[in-house]
């Protein structure tokens, strides 16, 4: 079984390794679910490489991730973690 399986993914911003349908392809192989918005449902929120700050969905990630909500990764760790080739 797949560590993404059954997990609500959003993802934040422009991605800068990867096509976005590309990613969010793979992440639906692997039995993710791809969600627009991040909300108390998401299980992981992944952030572009470079600059976020003050973005409202990562500051709203951030608050959830530290009730112990959600995670977040950073870009090229999710990339990795779905195999994608960029």
């Amino acid at each position: 079984m797949d560590a993404l399986s059954g997990k609500r993914v959003a993802i934040i911003g422009r991605l800068q390794t990867c096509p976005r349908r590309q990613v969010v392809a793979r992440l639906e192989i692997q039995g993710g679910l791809h969600q627009d918005k991040v909300n108390t449902l998401t299980d992981i929120v992944v952030l572009p490489i470079g600059e976020t700050d003050g973005n409202k969905q990562v500051l709203e990630a951030e608050k959830l991730q530290n009730l112990g909500k959600l995670r977040i990764l950073r870009e090229d760790a999710f990339i990795e973690m779905l195999n994608v080739r960029p």
